[in-house]
């Protein structure tokens, strides 16, 4: 049998999506999807801004790669609600199948971090996209991922302790970035020293919708106060 048409898929992708977004505004959770290659530091930054928040948020992740039990192990160890979908192309339908795992009546925030990076990057129902690139990787990176930056809301470049080590002009990093999506915002962070963990958090909050914000009503037997410190 031979595989649906690719657009096809995606119109079903498109309508599973929507009904992952439906169950996470049903329950008042916001939701980030951290796009980036293997080694780009999507699982790092997780767990910075998990010791950031020091359980002033509940959180929880969705982990899509082909090891993705080990990224998962190194979350919960935190305390996060931890999924791991084993894959290479997470798509909206892998995060409708974990729903119930996650407990969303009790989330504040999901986070679904994927390896994938493709021309156009599947809408898995999240609120905002983050293109996530290490400065190990090259300054070259935002041009060769122009399009996964297009479809972006935010850009973060990670291992930045590592720019004194490595070949990063940060000057072409940048205009590559503003050519592929002018709005999106670059926020520069190290996991390892917590530089931009809170400009990261602080950004996210101004980019939710008002009914998304932390605060909006919800199961009372569930409130919780939530700050940026």
């Amino acid at each position: 049998m031979s595989a649906a048409p690719l657009s096809s898929r995606f119109e079903l992708n498109s309508q599973m999506a929507a009904a992952n977004r439906a169950a996470f505004a049903l329950d008042g959770v916001t939701v980030v999807s951290l796009v980036g290659s293997s080694g780009s530091g999507k699982t790092s930054i997780i767990e910075a801004a998990v010791q950031h928040l020091e359980g002033r948020m509940r959180l929880a992740t969705v982990v899509g790669n082909p090891a993705a039990s080990r990224d998962a192990e190194r979350l919960a160890r935190l305390g996060v609600c931890a999924v791991p979908v084993q894959t290479d192309n997470l798509a909206a339908n892998d995060v409708h199948n974990v729903l119930a795992d996650l407990n969303l009546a009790r989330m504040d925030m999901v986070f679904i971090e994927t390896a994938g990076i493709s021309p156009l990057e599947l809408d898995l129902g999240q609120d905002l996209r983050v293109a996530v690139f290490g400065a190990s990787g090259g300054d070259d990176k935002a041009a060769e991922y122009a399009n996964l930056i297009a479809e972006s809301d935010l850009v973060v470049l990670s291992k930045i302790d590592l720019l004194p080590h490595v070949t990063f002009d940060m000057n072409v990093f940048r205009a590559d970035v503003a050519k592929a999506n002018p709005a999106a915002e670059l926020i520069t962070l190290s996991a390892r020293s917590g530089a931009g963990v809170e400009a990261l958090l602080d950004s996210l909050a101004r980019h939710w919708a008002p009914d998304k914000q932390f605060g909006a009503p919800r199961r009372a037997a569930d409130q919780l106060e939530w700050f940026f410190g």
